[in-house]
């Protein structure tokens, strides 16, 4: 069921939430829409990968090999990373959270956060391992497209994207075709599961 309201009743929604966690795939855009939203919203940002990384180089890791995160998984849980995540956000006030890639997360952050609007991002797989090969981020995550988007899907990607409350594409066009598109579908839908 879709859920369609005007612009002003969307951005009344929007003001009205606290917390926007956007899901997606390895090179989805995770990151581009999370700034676009900052902009727009003026809320802080957090990404689940920067705690990955950082706890890498606290640890010594040079790199953030997948086989650390799937450790941390198997240790602690597959919500190790945005609980410690979460220890940097002030829950008090507004926030945009990036890069929730398994239930456990979803689950830990819904039961946590007050107001919670999610984004999923949705991209073929040959856009997304384009995006991989030319990101910044991949000099520090130093694995191989292939392997890490089978052990993310393992983790349960696919069925946290389903979950959310509205869902993006991201692989018909241009960075700056996408962002113009998001803009757009933030302001005037709420609650369409596939766009």
């Amino acid at each position: 069921m879709s859920i369609f309201l005007t612009l002003s009743e969307a951005n009344n929604i929007i003001e009205s939430m606290t917390n926007i966690i956007i899901v997606g795939r390895l090179a989805s855009g995770k990151s581009v829409l999370a700034e676009l939203l900052r902009k727009k919203t003026g809320f802080p940002v957090y990404e689940v990968g920067d705690v990955v990384r950082a706890e890498c180089l606290n640890n010594g890791v040079k790199v953030m090999p997948l086989e650390y995160v799937v450790e941390k998984f198997d240790l602690s849980g597959k919500d190790y990373f945005v609980k410690k995540l979460l220890s940097e956000v002030d829950c008090e006030k507004s926030n945009i959270i990036v890069g929730v890639r398994n239930t456990e997360e979803l689950n830990f952050l819904t039961a946590c956060l007050s107001n919670v609007f999610t984004v999923g991002i949705s991209s073929d797989r040959e856009t997304r391992k384009k995006r991989y090969e030319t990101s910044r981020k991949t000099k520090l995550a130093n694995s191989d497209f292939d392997e890490r988007d089978r052990v993310e899907e393992s983790w349960g990607i696919n069925e946290v994207i389903e979950r959310t409350d509205i869902v993006l594409r991201n692989d018909f066009c241009s960075c700056d075709e996408f962002l113009t598109y998001a803009e757009d579908i933030l302001d005037r839908t709420v609650g369409k599961r596939e766009l």
